[in-house]
């Protein structure tokens, strides 16, 4: 008896559960994050508001749907998941060179952490965080370079227009 088609059917199984699992990962993070930055007045209001019941953000959860939506003519899951690893990548070079930055200009500040490993004033992990980002920077398609430019570009517009009509930022 042959029990290939049964574990090809639970390795089928197993992987579309997985999927699903990712699809709602992303837009529970997403939407948590629209919630966190609009809570922050780095975006409008709206995102950030909650159903009384349950104090989840309603408004942000149906923007994450709705650009997961736009994003499904890109074509298969690949597709977005390296698009979202990208931008992932490009939010991770600025977090650390952002901790980079700030150790460096502002040495006497207080901190709730120390980074270990540091040659100077520079902590080596971020470093090493940003060359390890930049290496996996290097193994996506083209295609995705352009869509997560264009993302990473609307989303910075979005920021950039919203800080300027509150009068945040100088244009």
């Amino acid at each position: 008896m042959n029990s290939s088609p049964k574990l090809a059917g639970v390795l089928g199984a197993i992987a579309l559960f997985s999927t699903a699992n990712t699809a709602l990962i992303a837009l529970l993070t997403t939407s948590r994050i629209l919630y966190g930055v609009s809570n922050d007045n780095s975006l409008p209001k709206i995102f950030s508001k909650t159903l009384k019941a349950r104090k989840t953000p309603w408004v942000a959860g149906i923007v994450a749907l709705v650009l997961s939506i736009g994003l499904l003519p890109l074509g298969q899951v690949e597709t977005l998941a390296s698009v979202a690893s990208f931008t992932t990548m490009i939010a991770f070079i600025a977090v650390n060179f952002a901790l980079i930055a700030l150790r460096i200009n502002q040495p006497e500040r207080e901190r709730p952490f120390r980074i270990p490993c540091a040659f100077k004033s520079i902590p080596i992990l971020p470093v090493l965080g940003i060359l390890s980002c930049l290496i996996f920077l290097f193994q996506f398609d083209r295609q995705i370079y352009f869509v997560g430019l264009i993302a990473l570009a609307c989303s910075a517009g979005i920021y950039f227009i919203f800080s300027k009509l509150k009068g945040g930022l100088p244009l």
